[in-house]
């Protein structure tokens, strides 16, 4: 069988092990199976609390070690399985990859992180603050082109996505990893009794928003928990149930960050299933959420609303699945209502994102292992 390669460019901790399908990957036979980390090539400094201790990884701090590992393989022999795109930022990645003749392609394992975008909001971009990162980004586009076409860089092999948006163009339906763990493993209860969930993003301290979106605005973690805090309380005395936290996969709290309240780990798809409420804000949790079809609320703060990308993205997936979102540090906390997200909009958000009709009952794993031995 062929040998794969893991590219990866954030280190590897038990979600990204998860969303890589390692361990799938080991019990269907590709037991030469490597995770090449070049996470301090692109993202310098990057440093994550849950990060693996594992036989399979390579770090690869520079590109002179990526081209000699490179010259180490049976390249022929050899799939190189990628979790970033191709642009501007790792154009000389891709040209070694081009320029040995390598075989990659793509697995997009955060589909449901691009979002569908009307052409009027497309339009209204142009007339916003967004303009000059927009023309930014679009100067990057236009450079990897001619990048592209000046050293022959050769597109992906196969692109695998659950995302059905045409702008992602994807060669192979796949499914969300989400929608895989709810369907295939069990479900157990980590709390007892009704609880309202919160579904933890680790803002404020997300090492993506330093090393990955590269966020100049900083707002006070210390002052958006307590909003929380107290909106929390609140949420406690009107239902008469504790809130209970899904600690983000990258985090590291304290016990006392949420005023004492349950902070769990790892455990967030059980939570998710067996939660009587939800609370959330940009995340992929969504996935779940939508998935077993529970009464949520889109919740943000001053703080948060200081990231641009994030509040813009968040009112587009509230505005995708019909629902508001509410400041807790400005509106009437008496005015805001659990709601389930209805029907048709859960269906097309599931069909678009998460899976597709023709593949939602086969396994990823199954799905990739025969294309990759047709590569």
């Amino acid at each position: 069988m062929k040998q794969l390669i893991i590219l990866s460019q954030a280190p590897l901790t038990p979600q990204i092990r998860r969303n890589c399908y390692i361990d799938e990957f080991i019990n269907a036979g590709y037991t030469n199976i490597e995770f090449w980390d070049i996470s301090q090539y692109l993202h310098p400094g990057i440093k994550l609390k849950d990060e693996l201790q594992d036989e399979h990884i390579k770090y690869i701090p520079n590109i002179e070690t990526l081209s000699a590992s490179i010259d180490n393989l049976n390249v022929e022999n050899s799939i190189f399985i990628l979790d970033f795109p191709q642009g501007w930022n790792t154009r000389h990645l891709f040209r070694v990859l081009s320029d040995k003749e390598c075989i990659y392609v793509r697995i997009d394992m955060y589909a449901n992180t691009y979002l569908y975008i009307s052409k009027w909001k497309q339009l209204s971009k142009l007339f916003s603050k967004q303009l000059v990162h927009i023309i930014k980004e679009k100067t990057k586009s236009i450079l990897y082109n001619f990048y592209t076409k000046k050293y022959h860089i050769q597109p992906f092999k196969r692109y695998y996505s659950s995302s059905a948006l045409s702008k992602v163009n994807r060669t192979d339906k796949i499914n969300h990893p989400d929608y895989e763990e709810l369907k295939y493993s069990p479900t157990t209860p980590a709390v007892s009794g009704k609880y309202i969930l919160f579904i933890d993003t680790y803002f404020g301290y997300h090492p993506d928003d330093k090393f990955i979106y590269k966020y100049n605005s900083h707002a006070s973690p210390e002052e958006y928990h307590e909003s929380l805090k107290k909106f929390f309380a609140f949420l406690e005395q009107k239902y008469q149930m504790p809130v209970v936290i899904a600690a983000h996969p990258k985090s590291d709290y304290p016990a006392d960050t949420f005023g004492g309240r349950q902070i769990i780990k790892y455990k967030t798809k059980d939570l998710v299933f067996f939660a009587d409420k939800i609370i959330l804000q940009l995340c992929n949790t969504i996935s779940w959420v939508t998935l077993v079809d529970k009464p949520l609320i889109f919740i943000t703060t001053r703080g948060y609303e200081m990231y641009q990308l994030r509040r813009r993205r968040l009112r587009m997936l509230a505005q995708i699945l019909g629902m508001k979102v509410f400041n807790i540090d400005e509106c009437n906390w008496e005015d805001i209502t659990f709601t389930n997200v209805a029907q048709q909009k859960r269906l097309n958000y599931i069909y678009t994102y998460l899976t597709d009709k023709e593949i939602e009952n086969r396994k990823n794993i199954d799905i990739l292992t025969h294309s990759f031995e047709s590569l």
